[in-house]
């Protein structure tokens, strides 16, 4: 009878480590992402409290997740937790690129990401001394690479491509800068 309660307890206690879809996570990281995804400010700011060290070890992921979930107070938060916004690789995609390809009306989404919750964030990033002019290499244009313009065309996001002509991008050009 004991040697099945050790088991059991040891089953119990292992379960949640291993439960992510293929892949190994500690279970109080998810739920981090569960309150980003929610919107729930409180909640992470209660967790990042309560796990000071979330922030060394996962803040960019969390800012990503509150940059994709549309949340700019969380991405606010972990920025003024010292999460640099600009990543030091190189081939890597900027926050600015990462917003302006949120997908707005792809079929099956989950839940519609709100336009207005991306120019936001867009708008902040640009404060932020990111350049409208960013290009990245692209297989879907004439010349081999995308502008921001492109990038929210493709994401259907109407109000960011209207924000990004207003911005006097010219709609034929492609940066080199």
């Amino acid at each position: 009878m004991k040697i099945r309660f050790a088991l059991l307890a040891l089953f119990l206690l292992t379960v949640p480590v291993f439960a992510g879809m293929g892949s190994y996570y500690r279970a109080s990281d998810s739920r981090l992402f569960r309150f980003i995804r929610r919107g729930d400010l409180a909640a992470v700011q209660r967790f990042v409290k309560n796990n000071p060290d979330i922030v060394e070890t996962d803040g960019r992921e969390a800012l990503e997740a509150a940059l994709e979930a549309g949340q700019l107070e969380i991405f606010k938060f972990f920025e003024g937790k010292g999460v640099e916004l600009k990543s030091d690789d190189p081939n890597s995609e900027s926050l600015l690129w990462m917003a302006c390809s949120i997908e707005i009306t792809s079929e099956g989404q989950a839940r519609k990401i709100d336009e207005q919750a991306v120019l936001e964030i867009v708008k902040y990033l640009v404060s932020k001394d990111f350049s409208l002019k960013e290009t990245h290499e692209s297989n879907n244009s004439v010349d081999g690479s995308d502008t921001l313009l492109d990038c929210s065309v493709r994401a259907g996001n109407l109000l960011l491509t209207q924000y990004l002509i207003d911005q006097k991008l010219d709609v034929n050009a492609h940066f080199d800068d």
